[in-house]
C-alpha cells in the first residue's frame, strides 16, 4: 500500500508535511469527489472483504469504488499514515419507513483530534448525506456546509447527526414545494466508543446478502461533483445541484433503460468495472435515499 498511489488516485497534488485541519479538509474533499461510493459489486458477482490491502487494491489501483466500510477503512488508513490520531466509531442508521434507528451498529465513521478539537469524520455516506468538511464534536453543532446544514446532538452518550436540506425544485414533477421550504431528516445516532476493523466484519457479510438491507436489494451508486452530485438509485439517474438558487437545489432525474445502467455507471458515476454487469431486477424496498 503506497500513499503516493492514494494521492494519485484522488488528485490530490497538496501538501502532505503537515496534520492540520487544512491538510485534512483538503484531502477529504478530494476523496469524496474522486472515489465514488457504490454497491455494484453485488451485481458483478463480487464479494466486499474487509481488509485493507484489499480495499486499497480495489479503490485505488483498479479505480472502482465502494461502500461505507471500504471508504472508511480506506481514510483511516491514510490520515493515519500521515500522523493523525484518528479513530474508528460506528453508527446506526435511522430507517425513515419505520421511523426508528436501526439495532446494529452497521456504519463506521471516524473521529480525528487536530490541535486539542476532536472532528467527525465520514467518508462513506453518499449522495446527499456525504459531509464536504469534518464537523466538530460539540452538542448543539451547527454546521452549514455546501450539501446542507449539519446539526450534532449529544444526549446521555449517544450522538444524533441530523440534516436540515433546502427546498428542492425538480422540474419534472408538478407541485415539488415551495421556495424556501427546507426539510429536516434523521441519518444516524453514534458513540465515541473506539471499534476496530473487525467489529464490523460480521455485519458486513450479513448484510451483503440481507434482502430488507438497501445496498443489498438495490443498485445504489453515487460520485460527488463541485456543487453537487450524481446519483443512481436502480434504474433513476439523478444529478443534484445544491443551492442553484438562493435556498433551493435542483433535482434532474433520467430513468434508464436497462442497456443503459453499465455507460451510466461507467460516465457518470465514474467506476471502472472489471467484471460483467448484471442489473438483476427484483422487489425493490421503498427508500428516501434519491
Amino acid at each position: 500500500m503506497n500513499k503516493l498511489e492514494y494521492f494519485k488516485r484522488i488528485c490530490y497534488r497538496g501538501s502532505t508535511e503537515k496534520a492540520n485541519m487544512d491538510t485534512l479538509t483538503a484531502i477529504f474533499q478530494h476523496h469524496i469527489k474522486a472515489i465514488p461510493f457504490e454497491n455494484a459489486s453485488g451485481y458483478c458477482g463480487e464479494t466486499v472483504f474487509l481488509d485493507f490491502e484489499a480495499i486499497f487494491e480495489k479503490l485505488v489501483m483498479k479505480k472502482r469504488g465502494g461502500c461505507c466500510w471500504e471508504h472508511n477503512f480506506l481514510f483511516y488508513w491514510i490520515i493515519k499514515e500521515m500522523g493523525y490520531a484518528v479513530t474508528l466509531i460506528g453508527g446506526n442508521f435511522y430507517i425513515p419507513e419505520l421511523e426508528i434507528y436501526s439495532i446494529n451498529i452497521s456504519h463506521p465513521m471516524l473521529t480525528v483530534v487536530v490541535d486539542g478539537t476532536t472532528y467527525l469524520l465520514d467518508a462513506g455516506a453518499g449522495l446527499g448525506y456525504q459531509m464536504w468538511q469534518p464537523i466538530e464534536v460539540v452538542s448543539g453543532m451547527v454546521d452549514h456546509q455546501i450539501p446542507g446544514t449539519f446539526c450534532l446532538t449529544e444526549k446521555r452518550g449517544l450522538w444524533y447527526l441530523d440534516k436540515t436540506e433546502r427546498y428542492q425544485h425538480n422540474p419534472s414533477m408538478q407541485n415539488s414545494g415551495t421556495e424556501g421550504e427546507e426539510t429536516c431528516i434523521h441519518i444516524l445516532f453514534f458513540t465515541l466508543k473506539p471499534r476496530s476493523m473487525g467489529f464490523f466484519q460480521p455485519v458486513c457479510t450479513y448484510l451483503q446478502s440481507c434482502e430488507d438491507f438497501i445496498l443489498s436489494s438495490n443498485l445504489l451508486c453515487s460520485i460527488q461533483l463541485p456543487g453537487g452530485y450524481f446519483g443512481l438509485f436502480n434504474n433513476k439517474l439523478t444529478k443534484v445541484t445544491y443551492n442553484f438558487k438562493e435556498n433551493m437545489d435542483l433535482i434532474e432525474v433520467i430513468i434508464l433503460k436497462d442497456e443503459e445502467f453499465e455507460k451510466a455507471l461507467v460516465e457518470k458515476i465514474t467506476i471502472n468495472l472489471e467484471n460483467n454487469f448484471f442489473f438483476v431486477k427484483k422487489e425493490r424496498k421503498k427508500s428516501h435515499l434519491v
